[in-house]
C-alpha cells in the first residue's frame, strides 16, 4: 500500500501541469486550398484562443504567455569545397500575456478547461509568403508557454518547465497581376534556330498563343497550339511566325500530337544571378489523335495551377521567386491507327471532330524524379516511340494573388526597404489587440430613459 503511493506521487510529479493548443477561429482570414487552410495578408486581423487542460497540480501555473515570430532562413547547404553558406532574417518577435496569477482565487482548478482569446493585426508590410523547400524556408509561428511557479521547489524539474504549444500561420503577401495589353501573346520556339535547312517532304508549322502570362494562384493557365501542314512547302520557315519544321510523310494517314505543359519554379539568391533551385511544380499532358489529311489544326490546352503554390516576388531579402511556363510538342506517326488496347482516348468537343483528346493525369509524387522531363513514361503509355520533340516553347510567367487590375494600398511596404533604426518601426509590427469583454452587448435597458414596453402597449391614440 505505501508503495503504490508513493509511485503514485512520482507520477504525479512527473505530470505536466496542463496540456496547450491553439485554435484559429475560421472566420478570419482567406480560405485556400481543398481543405480551407486559412490565410492571412498584410492588414488582415485574426483571433484565436488558447485552450488550457488542466491536470491534478495545474493550481501550480502561475503565467500564460502568447509568442509570435516571423522569420526567413537559407537552409546551410556547400557550395563549394569547405565552403558552406547559411542565413537568417527575423522579421519580428512580439509577446503578449494572455493570464497571470495574483492570488490564489485566480489559480487554474485542476481537471478544468480554460480559453484565452487573443487577437492579432498584421501590418502593412510585404512579408515573403510561407513556403518551404530544400534551400530556404519562411514561416510564421504562434507559440503558447504556460509556466509553473518558480518559487514551488517541492515539484521536480519536469514539471518546473514551462508547457508549451505551437502552430503556424500561412501568410500570402499582395501581389498585383496585370491585364495583357497586347493579346494575344506568341511564343518563340527555341529550336528554330536549328531548322533553317529547307525541306521537300511534308511540313508542320507549329505555333503557340496566349491570352496573358500573368495569373492569380489557382487560376488555369490556357494556351492555344496552332499546327498547320503545308503539302511539298520547299519555302523556310517565316522568322517572324516563330514556327518550327517536321517531316512528316504524306503516306501516313494518321499523327498523335502530344503536347506538354510544364510549370518551373526558379529560386534565386539575392547574391547569385543564377538560380539555386529550378523544380517542376505542375504538369499536364494533352494526347490529340488527328487525321493527317488536315491541313489546320488549332489545340486548346490548359494547365490548372495549385491554389497552395507561393506567388512570385522579388522583394526578397535572401531569396526571390519566379516561374516558367514550358510546352513541348512532339508528334508521332502512325499508319494505321494504334489498338485501343495501347491508347485509351476519349472525345474532346473542344477539337475538331476527326480528332480526339486523352489528358495524362500529373503525378506530384513523381516531380523530385530525375527521369521525368525523358517522358518516359509518356513513351510507354502509347506502347510506340515518339519522334524528337517538334517545337520547345518557354515564357516567364507571374503567379500573384490579387486579381487582374486590382492594386495594392498607398501605404504597402516591402520588409526588405524597412530601416530597423526608423523611429516609426513599430508600425510595421505585427500588434496584439486588447480584447474588450462583452463589447458586442446592447447596454442594460433603463424605463427611467425611454417608456416601458407595457406603457407603450396600452398607450391609446384617438
Amino acid at each position: 500500500m505505501i508503495e503504490s503511493i508513493l509511485n503514485r506521487k512520482k507520477s504525479i510529479r512527473k505530470t505536466p501541469i496542463a496540456s496547450l493548443s491553439i485554435e484559429i477561429l475560421p472566420e478570419y482570414g482567406w480560405s485556400i486550398g481543398p481543405n480551407n487552410e486559412r490565410a492571412f495578408g498584410p492588414g488582415t486581423l485574426f483571433k484565436g484562443f488558447v485552450i488550457v487542460t488542466c491536470k491534478e497540480l495545474s493550481e501550480r501555473a502561475e503565467k500564460l504567455s502568447l509568442l509570435f515570430q516571423g522569420m526567413e532562413s537559407m537552409l546551410t547547404y556547400e557550395i563549394g569545397i569547405g565552403a558552406i553558406r547559411s542565413n537568417t532574417v527575423q522579421f519580428f518577435k512580439i509577446n503578449s500575456t494572455l493570464w497571470e496569477k495574483t492570488d490564489e482565487s485566480e489559480a487554474l482548478r485542476p481537471f478544468q478547461t480554460y480559453k484565452f482569446m487573443f487577437t492579432i493585426q498584421m501590418p502593412m508590410v510585404q512579408f515573403p509568403p510561407s513556403m518551404s523547400h530544400d534551400f530556404y524556408k519562411c514561416s510564421f509561428k504562434l507559440s503558447a508557454h504556460l509556466y509553473p511557479s518558480s518559487s514551488d521547489y517541492s515539484t521536480t524539474s519536469s514539471t518546473r518547465l514551462p508547457v508549451t504549444a505551437q502552430t503556424f500561420i500561412k501568410y500570402i503577401p499582395l501581389i498585383e497581376t496585370r491585364v495583357s495589353k497586347i493579346p494575344p501573346i506568341y511564343l518563340e520556339d527555341l529550336r528554330k534556330k536549328k531548322k533553317k535547312k529547307k525541306v521537300k517532304k511534308d511540313v508542320v508549322i507549329t505555333s503557340v498563343e496566349l491570352s496573358s502570362i500573368e495569373y492569380v494562384i489557382g487560376d488555369t493557365i490556357q494556351a492555344t497550339v496552332h499546327i498547320e501542314r503545308n503539302l511539298h512547302d520547299d519555302r523556310p520557315p517565316s522568322s517572324d511566325t516563330y514556327t518550327a519544321p517536321l517531316l512528316i510523310p504524306a503516306t501516313q494517314q494518321h499523327v498523335l500530337i502530344s503536347i506538354t505543359m510544364d510549370l518551373y519554379q526558379i529560386s534565386r539568391t539575392t547574391i547569385d544571378d543564377e538560380p539555386i533551385i529550378e523544380r517542376l511544380v505542375e504538369t499536364q499532358t494533352h494526347i490529340i489523335k488527328e487525321n493527317s489529311t488536315n491541313k489546320i489544326g488549332h489545340y486548346p490546352v490548359t494547365l490548372k495551377l495549385d491554389k497552395l503554390l507561393p506567388p512570385s516576388f522579388e522583394y526578397g531579402r535572401i531569396i526571390s521567386v519566379s516561374y516558367k511556363l514550358k510546352i513541348m510538342v512532339q508528334v508521332k506517326k502512325i499508319s494505321p491507327p494504334p489498338p485501343s488496347d495501347k491508347v485509351a482516348f476519349t472525345g474532346n468537343p473542344e477539337i475538331s471532330s476527326n480528332s480526339h483528346d486523352a489528358t495524362i493525369p500529373f503525378d506530384k509524387d513523381c516531380l523530385n524524379d530525375s527521369s521525368l522531363g525523358k517522358r518516359k513514361g509518356l513513351k510507354k503509355y502509347l506502347g510506340l516511340p515518339w519522334s524528337s520533340v517538334a517545337s520547345v516553347f518557354e515564357t516567364p510567367i507571374v503567379i500573384g494573388t490579387l486579381g487582374r487590375g486590382i492594386r495594392t494600398y498607398d501605404e504597402l511596404r516591402n520588409y526588405s526597404n524597412l530601416n530597423s533604426r526608423s523611429n516609426n518601426l513599430l508600425t510595421y509590427l505585427p500588434s496584439f489587440i486588447q480584447v474588450v469583454e462583452n463589447e458586442d452587448i446592447l447596454p442594460e435597458y433603463e424605463p427611467t430613459r425611454l417608456p416601458s414596453y407595457n406603457d407603450t402597449s396600452n398607450k391609446q391614440y384617438n
